[in-house]
């Protein structure tokens, strides 16, 4: 059984999704992908997006998004009144307005997620991606637990290093910063 069940809010949302899919293939990290618009106009009693929330095995899910802005926390409802305690709803916005949906659910809602990095998306996916791979090794009975692939993420994380050179004391020409 996959450890993650992934949720796009639709076909848009590939290229960031596989950024973090490509980290947890790297981590070993199994997932089930959905496309699922959660608006309460698509499927029908028995098909909509109620009915396939509750038919989720999975323990952590992991919605990515912009535009079904309150998909997290209707998820996160969904599973408090169906009395799914031990299932864990990660966020992960991809834009300023997800972001905020997120932030302002009601209390009681419980959420998580990595944040928006505003500067750059991808830092935001990355460290989801992270913090998604370390809950779902925590999920795993601990006999079961294997340490998140603890060398595959130290090589990841080692390749992201930018060599840069570190100049203690730089000499100005003529008050600036010559460009050699």
């Amino acid at each position: 059984m996959a450890q993650i069940r992934f949720i796009l809010g639709s076909k848009t949302d590939r290229p960031n999704a596989n950024v973090m899919l490509a980290i947890w293939h790297i981590l070993s990290i199994r997932a089930h992908v959905s496309i699922v618009s959660c608006h309460w106009h698509v499927g029908d009693e028995d098909l909509g997006f109620e009915a396939f929330v509750k038919s989720i095995p999975e323990r952590l899910i992991v919605f990515i998004g912009g535009m079904s802005l309150a998909a997290p926390g209707i998820i996160e409802t969904i599973n408090k009144v169906s009395g799914y305690s031990d299932k864990i709803v990660f966020a992960v916005p991809t834009d300023k307005a997800a972001r905020s949906a997120i932030e302002d659910l009601p209390m009681g809602t419980a959420l998580l997620t990595s944040g928006l990095n505003t500067i750059s998306l991808k830092h935001s996916l990355v460290n989801s991606a992270i913090a998604v791979a370390k809950l779902a090794n925590l999920m795993v009975p601990p006999g079961e637990r294997r340490q998140v692939a603890q060398f595959e993420l130290k090589e990841y994380l080692s390749a992201m290093k930018e060599e840069k050179a570190i100049v203690p004391k730089v000499e100005l020409v003529d008050g600036l910063i010559p460009e050699k």
